[in-house]
């Protein structure tokens, strides 16, 4: 085999990365698609996505579905809000809030 000049060196080499990082790639998504992200991170961090909660209701939905494959930490989206956990209370008790302030007082 004749040596390689510098130019064909570089070209093989570089081709040869792009192929591992490839080969890396593949396998990275097919562990992904057989596992989900939780799985693939589970000793280095958490995976988290918000959700409502009409995302968590219905466990048979396709995103709730998903949701449960791929991710370990889920965050409420707007239903731990100040208003809407204060309406919820205000309701429960038969009073009614007035005014958009938290620190509104509430009617009789």
């Amino acid at each position: 085999m004749p040596p390689l000049s510098r130019r064909q060196f570089a070209t093989v080499t570089a081709a040869g990365l792009v192929g591992l990082a490839h080969a890396r790639t593949q396998a990275f998504h097919r562990a992904l698609e057989q596992t989900g992200l939780k799985e693939v991170f589970k000793d280095d961090f958490l995976i988290g996505t918000a959700v409502d909660g009409r995302t968590v209701d219905d466990p048979s939905t396709p995103l709730a579905q998903l949701v449960a494959r791929e991710f370990n930490a889920i965050t409420p989206t707007n239903m731990m809000k100040w208003g809407r956990s204060s309406r919820a209370r205000a309701s429960r008790s038969g009073r009614a809030r007035t005014g958009s302030s938290p620190s509104a007082p509430p009617t009789a």
